[in-house]
């Protein structure tokens, strides 16, 4: 399947989305700025797009930044959704077979 979008499409949309200074890296930006709830909102849909995207590094580095705010305003850090998109990962991740 094709990839919704371009991984320099989903950048610019999380940009955009969480208003993030166009000059500086993203990840840098999120890692240290205020953007737990943004993050808590947006963070997971984001991290499945860049894995569609076959953006692994960027769904990773969204997953964890995800459960670090769960973690900072006391949620579990695992919900549904976060434990679909790890499987989905694990999935990616391990070689294709083909049907027998």
């Amino acid at each position: 399947s094709m990839p919704s979008l371009s991984v320099n499409g989903l950048e610019r949309k999380l940009r955009v989305l969480l208003r993030l200074d166009d000059q500086r890296d993203w990840r840098e930006q999120l890692r240290e700025e205020q953007q737990r709830d943004k993050l808590m909102a947006y963070g997971l849909g984001f991290a499945r797009q860049f894995l569609q995207a076959d953006d692994r590094k960027s769904a990773e580095f969204l997953l964890q930044l995800v459960q670090s705010a769960r973690l900072e305003r006391g949620f579990a850090v695992d919900d549904y959704q976060m434990k679909a998109l790890r499987e989905e990962m694990l999935n990616e991740a391990s070689p294709k077979r083909p049907f027998a």
